[in-house]
């Protein structure tokens, strides 16, 4: 077993709450701006800040994978929040630079010098991205308010996009444009959505985005709490910002060839924790485990933890090989990501169709005590009503069948059958709405 570095890391995992304590310095820096000065939530600024640090960094390095494959470390990142709780305001003071940056190439562009327009790219659909990284290999997409949702590319193109995160240098051929080479792009995607777009997108195409991969790739993270009160000031993002530039100028250096790629490698401690991590998920997604319905992600996300340690590494400037440390820093943060995945694909007990009815047939038999003063209904007449509870006659015939198993109710046999409801649940001088509590008090 490897050793764990006992740093609060490995703290039972709240959803609520993202890591702190997994953050770097220059990371920890302008998430503890937000979060203290503007009161942003930690589940809204951390997966941005993670992500954005690492789309700093994704062009400068390479990772090299236990497995002995170098490539980039890009991420996707989905950051679902009500509105008002200071997705934009997080993500602005995270990307400022990067913005920055791409407004002074392209003032500055020269004819016949590679046009630096895709650094960052807004809302774009696949065909103009994959035309963009076919001259320019940079791309960081922010996908305000999930527009690739409304345009279909999200599923209709998630091989695509697939391939993008994993870098290898590949065509794509388009009907009306011809084919795009790809070389060695650096990719990542940062959606911001609401969660009520986000429940409608998932009804709709959350088994196929699992089955093809790409929510496998994807860092979730949902707050659907209440909006929040910001303290719309400024922030002290010096270390933040002086860093990201740092990134920046590197990249423009090694697009020259005035400087080469860095190659991030895991020190064997860390390749061993990694295996640790690995076998853990693997466990998980056994039968019986928390991750039994979710296998595509127990099977994704060791790598993913690996690109986020790999990631952070190269944004915090840390000399050397990637430590344990590191990676258990990385895991902490995967876990909690693994968490929200769970929230959002996890299968949803689902109530007996019959038990559904019978809650109807229960709701319409209260209504009727209420207004008759009567504990008996004739079988004929109660299926009649049918219709009224928004039930078929087999329906109600159904429900009927649950509630007189249940003890709420009894058919007495005779020529005419009736049946007689128990007092215990149904009260003929009040009525009392059993879902509502405010009765009670």
């Amino acid at each position: 077993m490897c050793a764990r570095y006992n740093r609060g890391f490995h703290l039972p995992i709240n959803p609520e709450r993202f890591p702190t304590e997994a953050l770097g310095t220059r990371m920890r820096s302008l998430y503890d701006s937000l979060v203290d000065t503007i009161r942003i939530p930690s589940i809204v600024v951390g997966p941005i800040v993670v992500h954005a640090g690492i789309a700093y960094a994704n062009p400068v390095a390479n990772m090299s994978s236990p497995r002995g494959r170098d490539g980039p470390f890009g991420i996707n990142t989905m950051l679902s929040a009500v509105s008002g709780c200071g997705k934009t305001e997080a993500k602005n003071a995270a990307f400022g630079e990067m913005f920055e940056f791409q407004r002074e190439q392209l003032a500055n562009a020269v004819d016949g010098e590679i046009c630096i327009d895709s650094h960052v790219i807004h809302n774009a659909s696949m065909p103009a991205i994959v035309k963009r990284v076919s001259k320019y290999p940079v791309a960081n997409e922010i996908d305000d308010e999930f527009a690739s949702s409304r345009t279909g590319s999200m599923t209709r193109d998630a091989n695509t996009r697939v391939q993008l995160f994993d870098g290898q240098t590949f065509s794509v051929d388009r009907a009306t444009t011809g084919r795009y080479i790809l070389h060695d792009p650096r990719f990542t995607s940062l959606v911001l959505t609401q969660p009520h777009v986000r429940i409608a997108f998932d009804e709709r195409h959350a088994k196929r985005l699992r089955a093809l991969g790409l929510a496998t790739r994807t860092q979730f993270a949902e707050y659907a709490g209440e909006p929040v009160a910001l303290d719309l000031v400024p922030v002290d993002s010096r270390i933040w910002d002086e860093n990201c530039r740092r990134l920046l100028n590197l990249w423009v250096e090694i697009m020259c060839g005035r400087a080469r790629r860095g190659l991030v490698k895991f020190q064997p401690d860390a390749i061993r924790l990694l295996k640790e991590i690995a076998e853990g998920y693997r466990v998980r997604g056994l039968r019986g485990g928390d991750l039994e319905d979710l296998v595509e992600h127990a099977a994704r996300q060791t790598e993913n933890i690996a690109r986020l340690a790999a990631g952070m590494h190269v944004f915090e400037d840390v000399p050397g090989d990637v430590s344990a440390e590191e990676l258990e820093q990385a895991e902490a943060i995967g876990l909690w990501f693994t968490e929200h995945y769970k929230r959002r694909f996890q299968p949803k007990p689902t109530m007996p169709r019959e038990f559904e009815e019978a809650d109807c047939l229960v709701q319409w038999l209260h209504g009727f005590v209420y207004r008759t003063r009567q504990l008996t209904i004739k079988r004929c007449d109660l299926l009649a009503y049918a219709p009224d509870m928004g039930l078929s006659r087999a329906a109600a015939v159904r429900a009927l069948t649950v509630i007189c198993s249940s003890g709420y109710a009894r058919i007495s046999p005779g020529k005419t059958a009736w049946i007689e409801l128990n007092p215990a649940y149904f009260h003929t001088q009040s009525f009392v709405n059993p879902w509502s509590f405010r009765t009670l008090i």
